[in-house]
């Protein structure tokens, strides 16, 4: 990743060398959105449930697998790694409330 300003703004702007992975990257960290939508709840509310958070996890795992499958790196700015993520959020909620803390803004 190269960051670089634009001429114009002086906005910071991410280079990559490798798109697909920061696309596919986006995306598993996204297809919570559906979750969220379809429950009606705020976020904070859908994370705080393990219930919602299996879902979650079922999502994040069929996206890894999938993207496993076509050979895809994911470019994902994290402070876990990808396939850890299913099992973090599976966890009870005492538990995942201590551990994602620092994770979870």
């Amino acid at each position: 990743m190269n960051s670089i300003s634009t001429p114009s703004t002086g906005l910071p702007i991410d280079a990559y060398d490798d798109m697909r992975g920061v696309l596919w990257g986006k995306l598993l960290v996204n297809l919570n959105n559906s979750v969220n939508a379809l429950a009606g709840i705020p976020i904070k509310e859908m994370i705080a449930q393990r219930e919602y958070r299996r879902i979650m996890a079922a999502c994040v795992s069929e996206g890894l697998d999938a993207v496993a499958a076509a050979g895809i790196k994911p470019k994902i700015d994290m402070p876990l790694p990808p396939r850890v993520m299913p099992w973090v959020l599976t966890l009870p909620d005492a538990i995942f409330s201590v551990i994602a803390r620092p994770i979870l803004p």
